[in-house]
């Protein structure tokens, strides 16, 4: 009997040893993978950022594309004219461009009173907001459905009497209509890389260029193609329209 319990004791002692110099080993291995996974993260986060940053500068440019596109039949339906940031002298209809164009985005007839025109703009450009910008720092006007936008536009018109149209206008693959940007950008002032998320909200001149694409900006020709420009985009393509 006695012989019996001393050799269960030496094996209870045995496991027991086994299972602390088992637990151990366990607490080194696992020690030693979280040491490899933090290595990798460090060196993959950076390629991870990239890509999702390609991603988002992607996305935007197709944004951009497909207003281009819209733009296009716009003026193959209006003999050329380019909607802008302003109404056209004497309507006051939602005739500014987000109005104009939010019906061939949607590929719906356009609306005929003015609170579902705003409705259908809302949710045309609303689907198409630069990933790389943040509502945060995106134009947002509650006075026409609360909507954001993330494109600025040439200020080009002559307002009130918005009538440009693209024959009128003698390079149009060299004439921007469309950047990143918050609400409008002024030819001859905007175009420099001022940082991005910009320091003051809103922008001192009442809109500006955005360079959120690790330092570069996608725009909108006239002609419908795209392009991106990094850190400044020369004032020949942002000069008002002629």
């Amino acid at each position: 009997m006695t012989d019996s319990t001393d050799e269960l004791n030496a094996c209870n002692r045995h496991s027991a040893s086994g299972c602390h110099k088992h637990a151990a080993v366990t607490l080194l291995e696992i020690l030693i993978v979280v040491a490899i996974v933090s290595v990798l993260a460090a060196l993959l986060f950076p390629a991870f950022k990239n890509a999702l940053q390609a991603s988002y500068t992607t996305r935007c440019a197709g944004n951009l594309r497909a207003i281009g596109t819209a733009l296009q039949q716009c003026q193959s339906d209006n003999n050329g004219w380019i909607p802008s940031l302003y109404y056209p002298a004497g309507n006051t209809n939602f005739d500014r461009y987000l109005g104009v164009l939010a019906p061939y985005l949607l590929n719906e007839p356009r609306k005929t009173t003015f609170n579902e025109q705003v409705i259908d703009s809302r949710e045309a450009f609303g689907r198409l907001l630069c990933p790389a910008i943040s509502k945060k720092y995106a134009y947002q006007n509650a006075s026409y459905g609360d909507y954001f936008l993330t494109y600025a536009i040439n200020n080009f018109a002559p307002y009130p009497n918005n009538t440009v149209t693209v024959l009128k206008i003698s390079q149009p693959a060299h004439t921007i209509y469309l950047t990143d940007g918050y609400y409008r950008f002024i030819p001859g002032i905007d175009g420099e890389d001022q940082g991005y998320p910009p320091t003051v909200m809103p922008p001192p001149n009442g809109g500006d260029i955005y360079f959120p694409h690790a330092g570069s900006a996608n725009a909108l020709f006239l002609d419908g193609h795209v392009e991106s420009f990094r850190k400044s985009i020369p004032q020949a393509y942002l000069n008002a329209y002629k």
